[in-house]
């Protein structure tokens, strides 16, 4: 591998800003333990607390609900009232993901967004951004 593939390499890696990386790994293992803690407790709850526990179709909606709301409820937390923060340098705000595919973060402070993934065209190749030291048909026309 050359010096001039590395280089292209790197301008083409898409790198996510830590305290965004750090949000969504702790919305989904609070998700996680959300979603396998709820239905567990339910279950052991139901075993230990009562003598004659005996499931049914009432009990069978309960645990699909207390799963539902397990992974909910933490996903709507991080959603709205826990942020990240912002990664721009000159601001100390709070970015809160919007969207689902991909999701943006969108500072409350700056108004500035950050995807979570590279953009694609069309045919699913990355873009990146016009580079001013290339010549070619994506000269600026300011």
């Amino acid at each position: 591998m050359n010096l001039e593939s590395m280089n292209r390499q790197a301008e083409t890696e898409f790198t996510l800003a830590p305290s965004i990386r750090r949000h969504l790994k702790l919305a989904g293992a609070f998700e996680l333990v959300g979603g396998v803690g709820a239905p567990v407790g339910f279950v052991c709850y139901h075993r230990f607390a009562t003598a004659d526990f005996r499931p049914g179709p009432l009990e069978a909606i309960e645990f699909l609900a207390l799963f539902l709301l397990g992974v909910m409820v933490p996903r709507m937390i991080f959603r709205f009232l826990v942020g990240a923060k912002c990664p721009a340098p000159d601001c100390r705000g709070r970015a809160f993901p919007k969207g689902a595919n991909p999701v943006i973060y969108v500072c409350k402070s700056c108004k500035r967004s950050f995807p979570t993934e590279p953009p694609e065209q069309e045919d699913g190749c990355l873009t990146r951004p016009p580079d001013s030291t290339r010549s070619g048909p994506h000269k600026s026309t300011h």
